[in-house]
């Protein structure tokens, strides 16, 4: 979880979202969105 940090330059920024990306790299589980795409032909009927 990145934590919100006021950052007083851009480096810091970069450095602290870097930071993020590679930890969150290293989870065990991520989090995933599942969803399923349903095809209708409903603008044929028009």
């Amino acid at each position: 979880q990145v934590e919100h940090s006021r950052h007083r330059s851009p480096i810091n920024f970069f450095t602290n979202l870097i930071a993020g990306i590679i930890a969150y790299h290293f989870l065990p589980k991520k989090p995933v969105i599942r969803y399923e795409k349903v095809i209708t032909n409903q603008l044929a009927l028009l």
